[in-house]
């Protein structure tokens, strides 16, 4: 609705039950996910799109190395998983997902989280960044399992990867991107973040009654609605 009327077709988003399927989804600090290559995590950060301030600011050590976060997972082979999560920009341009399907090699897919493009896919999966608004972007990856290990890392920098090497830098302790609400969930797509704190959760299915059928709408009935106005002078009716 825009000031009361309805643009274009409305429609009802049932969402299907997914899992997700990461344990922490806000807490980036937590010994789940590994920070071996220094990367500073700070919680609490900043504003996330839910409107609380619950976003995480990833940050890169002083040193010269990767910068970058992971996180293992079992999952089952040859099946078709979607990992997503939101980021914005802080004082880095690039985001990059370093991906292990399930196998033995990992490839990169890097967004420009400055300009909201993806610029590289080395995974070949179907990649997609999404804008919610106020600078923050969903990124995501969707792919065919290929072993029934998966880890994903994290990486930012001023230059993106585009290739599937990844390069070291000297970071600042300061500059970064910010990111929140993390999801792994059996899916050939995103659905709506489903946050977790200790456990995998799982959204039930949507759905709903007394909506109406193909007894209520059809090709053959409806409402035919006009503004009609009698003319007094001439005794017509105007439309």
């Amino acid at each position: 609705l825009i000031d009361g009327v309805v643009n274009g077709c409305p429609s009802l988003l049932l969402e299907p039950q997914r899992t997700n399927l990461i344990t922490y989804s806000e807490d980036f600090g937590n010994a789940s996910w590994s920070n071996a290559e220094d990367s500073i995590i700070t919680s609490n950060a900043i504003i996330s799109p839910t409107g609380a301030l619950n976003a995480s600011l990833f940050a890169t050590g002083n040193s010269n190395n990767f910068h970058r976060i992971s996180y293992g997972i079992g999952i089952s082979d040859a099946t078709t998983y979607t990992h997503s999560v939101f980021v914005k920009k802080q004082n880095y341009n690039y985001f990059s997902f370093r991906y292990n399907l399930g196998g033995s090699g990992y490839g990169n897919v890097t967004f420009d989280i400055n300009e909201g493009n993806l610029i590289y896919n080395g995974l070949n999966c179907v990649a997609n960044i999404e804008n919610y608004g106020n600078d923050w972007y969903r990124c995501s990856i969707s792919f065919t399992s290929t072993g029934t290990t998966g880890t994903v890392l994290y990486y930012t920098s001023l230059t993106p990867l585009t290739t599937n090497t990844i390069v070291s830098y000297i970071g600042n302790d300061l500059d970064g991107v910010y990111i929140f609400g993390t999801q792994l969930e059996e899916s050939s797509y995103p659905t709506s973040y489903i946050p977790t704190s200790g456990s995998t959760v799982t959204r039930s299915a949507e759905t709903a009654t007394g909506a109406g059928d193909a007894t209520t709408f059809n090709d053959s009935e409806g409402v035919l609605m006009a503004e009609i106005a009698f003319d007094s002078n001439d005794g017509s009716f105007k439309i």
